[in-house]
């Protein structure tokens, strides 16, 4: 079976097998394919080539006329001594196109337009891959003794237990989605890979954004199959903008700075709100906000009897992120924020992406298939709050 060379950052060529063996430790230590395992286990200089985009190179996958069919065969490597066939299981092309075709995918998702997809992995408080489907969430039960304060520190004494960390007796099964293609031989010999790629990335940025539409409601209305109740049954997480802050307000949809700033302060001592969730309306009401402060032109240093105050301890941050939602479903008049350091935890499957990778390797399809699957929930209750714009 022929090796694949890989330089390091030192020089040194390590000769790699890119095949199932391979694929499977990536499985196990929770990485999507077996080339990121790769990644992790040849390290390289910042401005050097990764491992695998070395192998993609090496394989010829980036260049812009490379067919299905020379990137299964490895035509562009060695003059193709490594087709893929399942007799000696030397499936290396089969397997690199996969990988290269999630990395596309991936690639493209992260820096789309929409940007709600990149928006949901970076504003998780915590992201975990997982090896398996079966999920068993985390309970963080912070009942404190003595009204929620430490104690004296006695001799031999023990400490006093703040957080009592355990599993939940049910097992929470994460979904998984495939997303793939059916092509013909002749198409196989025909169709640039880049074209596969693109096609693929364009399906997989519509499914992915609906389903971060879809989580963010549920974060919102609550989710029964992960036990996520829903933020009205939180004490004190909903707040109206008139009865709380503000009672000049007479018209639904309208916010004042009054109301703004004091339900951002409102629970601050335990978070900070620095995102918040709404559709466009409810943008526009925090953007078009009455009473919003504006810079004037006034030499505010002058030399006057005067004094200007500064706030030297806000609790509310200096920039509110606004991700919009283009979820019809989303309830008018209706804003959710959180802090984003506690807000909600993702998980991800790494075994239903391996499993769509070994499938198509083996059983040498004309069909191509990619899995993906995820779980996210609510991580602390009192990282969020909604603010409803009602009257």
């Amino acid at each position: 079976m022929s090796k694949i060379g890989i330089q390091d950052e030192a020089g040194a060529v390590h000769q790699i097998d890119v095949d199932l063996a391979l694929f499977r430790t990536a499985e196990v230590n929770g990485h999507a394919h077996g080339l990121r395992e790769l990644d992790s286990m040849v390290a390289t200089s910042p401005d050097q080539p990764t491992p695998s985009q070395q192998v993609y190179a090496q394989l010829g996958l980036n260049r812009p006329g490379t067919t299905m069919k020379q990137a299964m065969e490895m035509s562009h490597y060695k003059g193709g001594d490594q087709a893929a066939s399942t007799q000696d299981g030397s499936v290396t092309g089969r397997l690199v196109i996969q990988a290269f075709l999630m990395d596309s995918i991936e690639s493209a998702l992260r820096p789309s337009d929409y940007g709600i997809v990149g928006l949901f992995g970076a504003k998780a408080a915590a992201v975990d891959s997982i090896n398996g489907t079966k999920f068993d969430r985390p309970i963080l039960n912070f009942t404190r003794p003595a009204a929620g304060r430490s104690r004296p520190i006695a001799q031999l004494s023990e400490p006093t237990r703040m957080l009592l960390l355990t599993t939940s007796g049910k097992s929470y099964s994460i979904p998984g989605t495939a997303i793939g293609i059916e092509y013909s031989d002749q198409a196989a010999a025909n169709v640039t890979l880049p074209i596969v790629a693109l096609s693929m990335a364009r399906q997989a940025e519509e499914e992915a954004a609906a389903r971060v539409e879809e989580s963010f409601l549920d974060f919102l209305n609550g989710n029964v199959d992960v036990d996520m109740a829903a933020l009205s049954a939180v004490v004190g997480a909903v707040k109206n903008a008139k009865v709380d802050f503000d009672t000049s307000l007479t018209v639904a949809g309208t916010l004042s700075q009054k109301a703004w700033v004091g339900w951002l302060f409102t629970g601050s001592r335990s978070r900070q709100i620095d995102t918040v969730i709404t559709n466009l309306a409810g943008a526009l009401a925090i953007e078009n906000r009455i009473g919003r402060p504006v810079v004037t032109g006034d030499f505010g240093t002058s030399k006057r009897i005067d004094t200007l105050e500064s706030i030297v301890n806000p609790t509310w941050p200096d920039k509110v992120d606004v991700i919009i939602s283009q979820d019809p479903n989303w309830p008018a008049n209706t804003v959710v924020g959180f802090d984003s350091r506690y807000g909600y935890h993702l998980v991800n499957s790494t075994s239903l992406a391996y499993s769509g990778v070994e499938a198509f390797a083996i059983r040498r399809s004309t069909k191509l298939r990619i899995d993906s699957g995820s779980i996210a929930y609510r991580l602390f209750d009192d990282a969020w709050a909604v603010l409803t714009l009602t009257v």
